[in-house]
């Protein structure tokens, strides 16, 4: 019991760490993970930074949108500390969780499509998410 106890207290650190990041079977959980937003109006800033096995350091400024359909954008920009990574990705590359929804609602909400593009340490992308 103590053993499935400690599984479980693991699983928990792990899942609450994976936030607006790009995220798959291959890429690991992201770690030192922080950021902020004032989460109202709607239409909210955001920022938030993190180490990912994707990419390295990740420091991004965000605008949550909501949109007419009931569906909402995520629109970002950043940088990207391993240079080395470059192109444009999308979920037929990896899935993308929602920065905004995590920070303002403290629940993960996985994109329904994005687009990022990734260019000598730069980041720029968008991303849709359904309720």
């Amino acid at each position: 019991m103590k053993t499935l106890l400690t599984a479980i207290a693991v699983l928990c650190i792990l899942a609450s760490t994976s936030i607006a990041m790009p995220f798959s079977d291959s890429i690991p959980l992201a770690e030192n993970i922080y950021g902020g937003s004032r989460c109202a109006p709607r239409n909210a800033n955001y920022t938030i930074s993190y180490d990912s096995h994707f990419g390295g350091h990740w420091n991004l400024t965000g605008r949550r949108s909501l949109n007419k359909d009931g569906t909402y954008t995520d629109s970002f920009r950043g940088t990207v500390s391993d240079t080395a990574v470059q192109g444009t990705f999308t979920r037929n590359d990896f899935d993308w969780l929602s920065d905004s929804y995590w920070l303002c609602g403290h629940a993960y909400k996985g994109c329904s499509s994005f687009s990022m593009t990734v260019s000598d340490g730069s980041v720029t992308g968008i991303a849709t998410y359904t309720p």
